[in-house]
């Protein structure tokens, strides 16, 4: 368990990971390995087992196998995190601590998303985990799939557990946003991580200490060169630069739904030959038609920017 200044470790960019499949819906153990890659050649961190990685939908056994492909290839002075989403409170203990045992720094936890619950309950309920949980935890607060917010305030009072480090907040409120970090941008023991593409420069111009790009998947280096000049205080180029990413973004995100743009985003890299477009269940790979389209306005919009 890290104590002290903990914002070097964990923040910058920090790339929510697809999970690479083979037709047969096993986990595609090369892609994923260079994906990994990847993703460190870029200047970013990856994290497996978030929202675009599918993390509910994944096996527990496939789970385990990514952990284990991150940890044996991550580089060593980078911090190695992974999602334990959509399991029942005991398991989610027993997960996270499995997974601490084999070498993940970090471990994200969301709330689960049947009852709808009080800031009471949800403070009880990362509090007990907290309690139980053997290392470092990170708070991610996505309302679009558990369709319940954290209060700032339940996150603020559970920010002073010891092995409550940081939140991952993936909700488009720039008040919110401006709340939580007036408490915590002075802060060496808890983080903020931008989850929401759109807030990505206004976070940081309030004091945030990362981001969490989906599109950082294709273009791991576009967010790194972000985050960079803005801390080089060149804030017009880190601008020019997001305002690029968003239009790549809107490419397989707009008008669709969040299932659906994982499915873009995948058929995206399947062009890239960074993993193939198979998803997990509920969740489908989209259309030929579909693809193709989706590929060649993506090959539009690179070869002009270059």
């Amino acid at each position: 368990m890290m104590t002290g200044n903990i914002i070097n470790h964990y923040t910058g960019v920090i790339v929510p990971m697809v999970t690479p499949l083979t037709r047969e819906g096993n986990i595609d153990q090369a892609s994923a390995i260079g994906l990994i890659q990847h993703l460190q050649k870029g200047g970013t961190i990856p994290f497996i087992l978030g929202t675009t990685g599918e993390g509910s939908s994944v096996p527990l056994s496939h789970r385990e196998a990514l952990v284990n492909i991150l940890i044996k290839n991550k580089i060593n002075d980078q911090p190695a995190i992974a999602g334990v989403p959509g399991l029942p409170f005991r398991e989610t203990v027993e997960t996270a601590n499995r997974y601490l045992e084999m070498g993940i720094d970090a471990v994200v936890l969301t709330l689960p998303n049947y009852y709808k619950l009080t800031e009471r309950q949800m403070f009880h309920y990362f509090e007990s985990l907290a309690d139980r949980i053997t290392g470092d935890i990170i708070l991610y607060n996505i309302p679009k799939t558990i369709h319940m917010s954290i209060p700032v305030q339940v996150i603020d009072k559970l920010s002073f557990k010891q092995n409550i480090i940081g939140i991952k907040d993936s909700e488009a409120d720039e008040i919110r946003l401006a709340d939580g970090l007036s408490r915590w941008r002075c802060r060496t023991d808890f983080f903020h991580l931008v989850g929401v593409n759109s807030l990505i420069i206004k976070g940081l111009m309030m004091g945030s200490n990362g981001m969490v790009p989906g599109s950082g998947n294709i273009l791991p280096e576009l967010y790194a060169n972000i985050y960079d000049y803005f801390l080089k205080g060149e804030v017009k180029e880190a601008e020019r630069l997001f305002f690029y990413s968003e239009k790549l973004g809107n490419l397989y995100q707009s008008g669709k739904t969040l299932g659906e743009s994982i499915a873009s985003l995948k058929s995206i890299m399947s062009s890239e030959k960074l993993c193939l477009p198979f998803m997990y269940p509920p969740l489908s790979a989209i259309s030929a038609e579909e693809s193709n389209r989706l590929i060649a306005n993506f090959q539009k919009e690179i070869n002009h920017e270059i």
